[in-house]
């Protein structure tokens, strides 16, 4: 187990009280050892969050066809966010970010931690296939994924931040490489 916290499922007459046990590839909600929800870490789940004043408060699984909200103390949802960002994708996360860029949207800022992010969207498609294969390789020269949110209907991925131009860039811009110049771009990029 990764975390565990309390959380509560707000009801109409008498709230329950749950406790939330986070592993490194599911979370569990229950009462006592046996979970009354489970919810698997995959990119085809999605992690809904309820934020009010910049702050996360609660978080919500579909189970049912229904999506179900339990409130929690927001630093704990915090820790879960961090546990779990790269492992499946989260809902309502676009007003934490914000682009710090004119001339490239792809350059955003996180409203809290002050870092840099490359935001970038794909299809579902590029999701299923890019997001696991980024998540399994771990080489200083290939970015790391940070979290997926869906906003609008549509899928976004945020990877850590890199300056300077991007190889294909540079490629293009420089289309008649030698031999030698191409041989020195791999060696570099895949020097560890």
């Amino acid at each position: 187990m990764i975390l565990q916290f309390k959380c509560e499922r707000l009801h109409y007459l008498l709230n329950t009280h749950y406790v939330v046990n986070v592993y490194k590839d599911r979370l569990t909600i229950g009462k006592n050892s046996l979970p009354k929800y489970e919810y698997k870490f995959t990119l085809q789940n999605v992690l809904h969050w309820y934020i009010e004043g910049y702050k996360i408060q609660a978080f919500g699984i579909q189970h049912k066809n229904v999506i179900k909200f339990f409130k929690a103390n927001h630093k704990d949802l915090d820790q879960l966010r961090v546990v779990c960002s790269s492992l499946i994708c989260f809902d309502n996360l676009a007003e934490f970010y914000r682009q710090i860029d004119v001339d490239d949207s792809s350059k955003i800022m996180d409203q809290f931690s002050h870092e840099t992010y490359t935001l970038k969207f794909l299809n579902y498609v590029q999701l299923q296939r890019q997001v696991p294969l980024l998540r399994s390789l771990n080489h200083p020269n290939i970015l790391k994924v940070r979290e997926c949110f869906m906003y609008h209907q549509r899928t976004y991925v945020i990877l850590e931040f890199v300056s300077g131009m991007t190889l294909e860039n540079y490629m293009v811009k420089n289309p008649n490489l030698s031999h030698l110049q191409c041989q020195s771009i791999i060696v570099v990029s895949l020097k560890v």
